[in-house]
């Protein structure tokens, strides 16, 4: 099925713009321990001075921006690509009164269809339990709103805050989006925290789909 393998693939470009992303913000600062974080302060000085080194910065902040949004973009078009495996997958045609348009089929109108279906209760409820994750519905702002809205600006910033390690890189600030207020997020979080989530779920509601099959 050629949904299956546009996941695979599309898993490994999002992979692809995290690792860039990360590389480049990496290569900012070559000193460890407490000297990398005195010298990102600096940079973070020159950036704001416009000198050549901050120059360097701006240019870095925005080659890992423009990953973090194919990134994003990416992940969240499994989501869709999901929808058409679901469906073609459990031949939902047959099992429903009114079939979904093929330009229809949204993962979240996929699993709306799933209520009215017993017979898919589990799976319903691990798609159910994914749309409503705060993961999720982090990505879907913050995609269409990239998408359709405007950008969300990224700062190269590094916290202190007490009782950790201090923290540096890209942070997405917060952003606004049908009247829900998204924090601020490093970089580092989506790529790792949230990536890891979406490849668990992408590959458990796989699994319980292939359960599904032998009852449809």
């Amino acid at each position: 099925m050629p949904s299956l393998i546009s996941t695979v693939w599309k898993l490994s470009i999002a992979q692809y713009h995290a690792h860039e992303a990360q590389t480049i913000i990496g290569k900012l600062s070559s000193h460890s321990s407490k000297d990398e974080y005195v010298e990102i302060v600096k940079l973070i000085f020159e950036q704001d001075a416009g000198s050549d080194r901050g120059r360097e910065v701006t240019l870095a902040k925005f080659q890992a921006e423009a990953k973090i949004i194919a990134c994003a973009q990416a992940v969240h078009s499994i989501a869709d690509i999901f929808s058409q495996i679901i469906y073609l997958g459990l031949n939902l045609d047959k099992h429903l009164k009114k079939p979904i348009l093929e330009n229809n089929r949204y993962l979240m109108a996929v699993n709306q269809q799933l209520t009215n279906l017993p017979l898919f209760n589990k799976l319903q409820l691990k798609l159910n339990d994914f749309l409503t994750s705060k993961q999720f519905q982090y990505l879907s702002a913050y995609v269409n709103t990239t998408k359709h809205r405007s950008l969300i600006p990224s700062t190269y910033s590094i916290s202190f805050a007490e009782n950790i390690e201090p923290i540096h890189g890209l942070k997405i600030s917060e952003f606004l989006y049908k009247g829900v207020l998204h924090k601020a997020k490093w970089s580092k979080e989506f790529f790792k925290d949230d990536i890891n989530f979406f490849t668990t779920s992408f590959a458990g509601i796989g699994n319980e789909m292939n359960l599904c099959i032998n009852l449809s």
